[in-house]
């Protein structure tokens, strides 16, 4: 909010000197249509920027929160996502770890039967 208040301050200040030129019984600046365009263009800004101040103390800082908020929230569900997700993949792991243990011990077991049935066949013979 200094901004606008430094604006408006310069503004008067050229408005001041410019009354105690004619005041003072000197000729106005040469271009006056300078002078008044310029004061013109500073009371604009001047506006503008406290315009901007309220509109962003109004809404910008709680803007800000929400977006940060939303932010926030975001980034926590994806690392609920991401824990999940990793769960899910050790429980796969373990899954794929047993199954292989199992194809394992089948492969194992059915060795077993031939060399069993091997055995059979050799005293049936």
């Amino acid at each position: 909010m200094k901004r606008p208040i430094r604006i408006l301050a310069i503004a008067a200040t050229a408005a001041a000197l410019g009354s105690l030129t004619v005041a003072s019984g000197q000729d106005p600046l040469p271009e006056p249509t300078v002078e008044s365009r310029l004061l013109e263009l500073e009371e604009r800004v001047a506006r503008l920027s406290t315009t901007l101040d309220i509109r962003t103390e109004v809404s910008g800082p709680q803007d800000r929160v929400n977006r940060d908020f939303n932010l926030d929230t975001r980034l926590t569900d994806i690392e609920r996502r991401l824990q999940q997700l990793s769960f899910e993949m050790s429980t796969v792991s373990s899954r794929i770890s047993s199954a292989i243990n199992a194809a394992n011990q089948a492969q194992r077991d059915a060795q077993m039967a031939q060399q069993m049935a091997r055995d059979v066949m050799n005293r049936v013979r």
